[in-house]
């Protein structure tokens, strides 16, 4: 039911007072009249009114003063002046007043009175809708929020039952199918007595239903494991060429033979190069890509393995192709999520439950690596695991002349004049930090595979490592322990690596250091952002490490380049 408009009349002469309360009353409004301000002021403490109609020139008070007092009142009124001063500075003055909306002169055009009113209380109501509509509005949003974040809890604790549930499960089904596998392995060996051949090929057909059953556990064990990030690594300094033949070794032998696949493996030059892996994860990699291949390839058809080194780069490229049905190119982004295949037809030819490639593709993100995928349909697919490695440093044994370049304490009197040459014209401070022996990096870093081995790779050329997991950690280290340089992982929890560069900026004695930033999510205008904040460089993962060495050495070249002109400077 809509609510009568209430309209007061304040005014001296009662005619006019009557008068206007008969036309509105005829149109439906409810009209209060008074004959001066301070009934004005009384009646507006107990009603509230749409529109107050005030003469200027009042027996007790002057119309504007009475509006100020009535608009502290009531905070949703309009005015509207009557006088019979028709003077235009004095309707100026008037309407330049905070919500009087008019100046009517006496004579009143009724009439033209009434319409302004009408004007008034239309505007009134559609302001008052909209606030309504927005306080729905905003209680909608909030009651949405709520909704969206008890959706949210419920889908994070779906999803953490999901892998209890898996992980459960997958032990549970592991426990007696291994006493049936074990039990197999008897029988075939003759523990309890020979058999026929029937029975041995019944045997042997148990046997490869168990381990391909046990392998499907696995890969539903390993998910739910990386889902909860509970998957760890196991490096150590892989040998690839025995990596490549147990793989090889591990796909199905007679899906090979009888399907007459031509198998090949080619390794290009890797002797001096090392690859610190999980040897068993990354086996698991090439496995699954090698039975992949063998699944979709038709009879005849070959596969190969192939092995091939960036030495400039410092990445390591394990690559499966085939030359089976290959997979169209709407289906490849799909084809790396969990449990779906590109043939997902409920009568489809190929078994499987699509966790291979999401495994593959985890595990080689977990080694600091990527894993991408080339194929043309009915021709085959190039499945390419890229790693990253490095050369196998050499030792050589100094010469006792060359330990004069090293050594500030020779004793020897020629040396030590040839070693004074080659410093002439620089700060002695210059000279000792261009040749510190163990330069102090901080390495500020979340994932705990890539800090082990950047870690390790770093130590292993004579840097001094000082390690943070998060932003606020690295802040805290390097007021410990002033770094010569700075890495900084840009994606890391408590404060990430923008917002720990921009403080570490803040601090004098760091506004020189070098930071370099690196990241594994290469977002638009990151680089530039991380620039801005005070990075010397930014790095996409997986980041060579040599080339990693390499800018090193140069920051710290410039570092101390500038420091030395620095010094120059103020002498």
């Amino acid at each position: 039911m809509k609510t009568q408009s209430r309209i007061l009349v304040v005014d001296d002469n009662t005619d006019i007072c009557v008068n206007i309360e008969t036309l509105l009353s005829i149109n439906g409004y409810l009209v209060d009249t008074v004959i001066n301000g301070e009934q004005a002021i009384s009646f507006c403490r107990k009603n509230q009114y749409n529109i107050i109609l005030v003469d200027i020139c009042l027996p007790d008070i002057q119309g504007p003063e009475l509006v100020d007092k009535i608009a502290k009142i009531s905070l949703s009124t309009d005015f509207i002046y009557i006088t019979g001063h028709a003077l235009l500075n004095s309707a100026i003055e008037a309407v330049k007043r905070e919500r009087v909306v008019s100046y009517e002169t006496k004579p009143l055009d009724l009439e033209h009175l009434l319409f302004i009113i009408q004007q008034v209380i239309q505007r009134q109501h559609v302001e008052k809708s909209l606030v309504e509509e927005r306080l729905l509005l905003t209680q909608r949003v909030a009651e949405r929020t709520i909704a969206l974040n008890k959706t949210n809890l419920d889908l994070a604790r779906a999803v953490r039952l999901k892998d209890e549930f898996l992980a459960s499960m997958s032990h549970e089904l592991r426990t007696p199918l291994a006493s049936v596998l074990g039990n197999t392995e008897l029988l075939l060996e003759g523990i309890y007595g020979s058999l026929n051949k029937k029975q041995i090929k019944s045997l042997q057909t148990i046997e490869g239903s168990g381990q391909h059953l046990l392998s499907l556990i696995n890969d539903v064990l390993d998910l739910s494991r990386i889902g909860a990030g509970k998957m760890e690594l196991e490096r150590e300094q892989v040998q690839i060429i025995e990596l490549c033949h147990k793989s090889l070794h591990f796909i199905r032998q007679r899906s090979v033979q009888k399907k007459n696949l031509q198998v090949t493996l080619t390794l290009d030059h890797t002797k001096n190069i090392s690859l610190n892996a999980d040897p068993q994860r990354l086996k698991q990699i090439l496995v699954n890509l090698l039975n992949n291949a063998v699944k979709f390839t038709p009879n005849g058809g070959s596969i190969d393995l192939e092995v091939k080194t960036n030495e400039a780069d410092q990445v390591i490229h394990f690559i499966v192709s085939d030359t089976g049905i290959g997979i169209a190119s709407e289906d490849m982004e799909r084809l790396f999520q969990p449990f779906i295949q590109a043939d997902s037809r409920l009568a489809r030819k190929y078994e499987g439950i699509g966790l291979g490639l999401t495994l593959a593709q985890h595990l080689t993100e977990l080694h600091g690596g990527s894993l991408s995928l080339d194929s043309t349909l009915d021709k085959g697919s190039r499945f390419t695991v890229s790693l990253p490695c490095y050369e196998i440093p050499v030792v050589k044994k100094q010469k006792p002349e060359e330990i004069m370049f090293v050594s500030l304490k020779t004793t020897d009197e020629p040396q030590q004049n040839e070693y004074d040459k080659l410093i002439s014209g620089l700060p002695k401070e210059t000279v000792q930090s261009n040749h510190a022996e163990f330069p102090i990096v901080l390495l500020a870093e979340d994932n705990e595979e890539s800090l082990s081995f950047f870690s390790s790779y770093l130590e292993a050329k004579n840097y001094q490592v000082i390690t943070a997991r998060d932003g606020s950690e690295a802040i805290i280290r390097i007021q410990e322990t002033p770094p010569d340089i700075i890495l900084m992982d840009i994606q890391m929890p408590v404060v990430n690596g923008l917002e720990a560069i921009e403080r570490i900026r803040a601090f004098k004695e760091f506004q020189t250091t070098p930071i370099i930033a690196l990241t594994a999510l290469a977002l638009p205008g990151d680089c530039e952002r991380c620039l801005a904040l005070g990075a010397n460089k930014y790095l996409n993962k997986p980041v060579s490490p040599k080339n990693l060495l390499k800018i090193i050495e140069n920051l710290l070249g410039d570092c101390i380049f500038l420091k030395s002109v620095g010094k120059f400077a103020q002498t």
